[in-house]
């Protein structure tokens, strides 16, 4: 059983002995964080999460270079998904204000015509 941001997740003995040693490598993780700027606790629950999702995949061991190898690819692919998730995001939070001043200009627009006495 290992915890993820206080969410219980369980793994295969096996994946769990990977992830331990892989935790326990501080020079690894070290380098991780500065090489992707990710704090230390985040890092781990990155880790964590690449090995909860190696267990949904089926898999029943891993070999620890295998893992070092993949988790890289894994996390990079994941912090891009968060980027263009953040980005869609403040989008979405900009639509509102962007159609509220298409009202108002639309509005001011309609007064206008209608104000117009050439017509």
């Amino acid at each position: 059983i290992i915890y993820i941001k206080g969410e219980e997740k369980i793994l295969k003995k096996s994946l769990y002995e990977v992830l331990e040693k892989m935790l326990s490598d501080q020079t690894y993780i070290e380098r991780l964080c500065m090489n992707t700027k990710t704090l230390y606790s985040d890092l781990t629950d990155y880790i964590k999460s690449f090995f909860v999702e190696l267990e949904k995949r089926g898999e029943e061991t891993k070999d620890l270079v295998d893992a070092k190898f993949h988790f890289s690819n894994w996390l990079n692919s994941e912090k891009e998904k968060e980027q263009s998730q953040k980005k869609r995001s403040e989008r979405r939070a900009l639509i509102p204000t962007h159609a509220a001043a298409n009202y108002n200009n639309d509005q001011q627009l309609k007064e206008k015509i209608e104000n117009d006495t050439r017509w």
